[in-house]
């Protein structure tokens, strides 16, 4: 099983772009294929989420930490058996390391921000037959990345998705899965995935739920803003585009 996703978000000038994205799905991405302990590699393009992720970033608050502060127009994804298969040796520790084109290419990503992340808690959508368990994430996400403001904040978030939001996403059309993630690297305390058939699978039934939700009074869950802070660009919605969907 794909216990642990590593995850680099990180924006390109307009001048690389097809020079990397060219090197990014002919070499990098199958290299990582390579490696041990990994199932699955993939690249996702934000494509921006509508009118509820609009509401969701003007409402949800930023973190100002520099840390925190980072590119998300792509978002490359690395599932893995164990984190300890990104540690041991370690991944990042060898991209720092890398030489010649690779080192070029590694280069021209505009603030990247670099997560390891292990999952601790899963549930499995109506669409959940769509995607063989360990296989590589859906054609449609929304992945978010953040951390609470104090001790408080990380029961109340952990409730939220226990007790709220995982329990939605087990029945909500058009969801294949959604996974709650604990952070081993990077600046996020959590995150968390979410998984579609498609793009227009999550904005045909996520995203009126997402809009009411934002708009209404959700009691005792309607708080969560209070208690925690996102990363520059959380959360992203994404359409994968390597390996290419049929």
């Amino acid at each position: 099983m794909d216990s642990s996703i590593w995850s680099i978000w990180h924006d390109l000038d307009a001048s690389d772009e097809d020079e990397h994205i060219a090197w990014l799905h002919g070499v990098y991405l199958p290299s990582l294929k390579k490696l041990a302990g990994v199932l699955w590699v993939a690249h996702y393009r934000n494509v921006g989420g509508g009118p509820a992720m609009d509401l969701l970033h003007e409402r949800m608050p930023r973190s100002t930490d520099p840390d925190s502060q980072g590119g998300c127009k792509h978002i490359i994804m690395v599932g893995a058996v164990s984190a300890l298969n990104f540690f041991k040796p370690s991944i990042i520790e060898q991209e720092s390391l890398a030489v010649g084109e690779t080192r070029k290419m590694l280069d021209q990503r505009r603030r990247p921000q670099q997560f390891i992340f292990t999952e601790y808690a899963r549930v499995n959508g109506p669409e959940w037959g769509h995607r063989m368990p360990g296989s590589m994430p859906a054609p449609g996400i929304q992945f978010g990345a953040l951390r609470s403001r104090s001790l408080e904040g990380e029961h109340y978030a952990g409730r939220w998705y226990s007790e709220y939001r995982l329990p939605t996403m087990a029945s909500m059309p058009g969801c294949i899965a959604a996974r709650a993630l604990m952070c081993n690297y990077g600046w996020p305390k959590f995150g968390v995935l979410y998984e579609f058939t498609s793009r227009h699978a999550r904005t045909i039934n996520f995203e009126p739920y997402e809009t009411r939700f934002q708009r209404e009074d959700r009691g005792q869950w309607g708080r969560l803003g209070e208690y925690v802070v996102h990363v520059s660009g959380s959360p992203i919605v994404g359409e994968r585009v390597w390996p290419p969907l049929d």
